[in-house]
This record gives C-alpha cells, structure tokens and sequence, in this order.
C-alpha cells in the first residue's frame, strides 16, 4: 500500500541536537577568532621579513591588533603605503628598487662604501635581504595562502573538538 502525505516523526531529543547546534556554533565562533589572530601574526612575522629594510624602521613599525573579532595589521611608518605600492609607477621615483635589484644595482656604491643624504642624514649602502620587495604584505598572503588557511582550518577544528571534550 502507498502512503500518501507527510510523515510525522516523534524526535525525542529535538532540545539536545538543537543545544548542540548552538554549542558547535559558540565554538567555531571561538576557533575562528583563534584562528584570525594565529594567521594575523603569521602574517605579519611573513610581511616583515619581506619589507624593505634600509634601518629597519618600517619593519619595527609593524603590528597586529585583533579589534570586533577582526585582525588588522598596520605598518605605522610614515612612507610603508608608498613602499608597500611599487613606488617605480610614481614618476617622481627615480627607478626604486629593493632587495636583490638594490644590491646588484648599487654594487659598485656598496663595495666602495659610498655614502649617500637621505632624511638629513647621511647614509652608508650596504646590502639588502635578497627576499626585500613592495608588496610586503599582500604577497606573503598570496604566496602563503593554502598554509594559512591550514593555519585557520586547524584553529576550528581543535575549538570544535575542545567543545565536544565538555
């Protein structure tokens, strides 16, 4: 015989699966907080062995802040937008160049020790980290991606179990 119509079914434990969706939902909530501060200062370690560094201020000026459950990281130094942007599209920048173009470009200068004025002060040449480049920030979190997000699927998973463990 075929039945026609809807199928009622008597769930008995319809407040515990309804406290458990809650529960899992506090607990991604709170792994994906974790995990936004673990990928932040990840990230952050990443765009700063990548800045420019000619005295290391800009590298120095950077930090990370969890704010509303949102990472921010900030470089506070004065000029970290511009480098940040390849600074060779501003025609007032005579051809910039960082890490190993530096070095190959001002060769000559730094094996001689030649000084060069910058920000009233003279300044000696010397030897860039080959890894230097604009886009200190954005291409760390490109090239870093699927660790990252290893990173921030890990966080989740452990609140989850953390969450299943009470």
């Amino acid at each position: 015989m075929t039945r026609k119509g809807p199928i009622f079914i008597d769930v008995q434990a319809d407040d515990v699966i309804r406290e458990n969706l809650k529960n899992a939902a506090k607990n991604v909530e709170r792994g994906a907080r974790v995990a936004v501060g673990k990928v932040g200062l990840m990230l952050l370690r990443l765009s700063k062995q990548r800045a420019p560094h000619d005295l290391g201020d800009m590298a120095r000026s950077g930090s990370f802040r969890m704010i509303n459950g949102e990472g921010i990281i900030a470089y506070r130094s004065e000029y970290a937008a511009i480098v940040h942007e390849d600074p060779r599209a501003d025609p007032k920048i005579k051809a910039v160049t960082h890490g190993q173009d530096y070095n190959i470009k001002h060769a000559q200068d730094i094996a001689l020790g030649r000084k060069y004025f910058y920000k009233n002060k003279m300044r000696t040449y010397h030897t860039r980290k080959p890894g230097e480049s604009w886009k200190f920030l954005e291409g760390p979190a490109i090239e870093n991606l699927t660790v990252l997000t290893s990173i921030a699927r890990a966080a989740i998973i452990a609140s989850l179990r953390r969450g299943q463990e009470k």
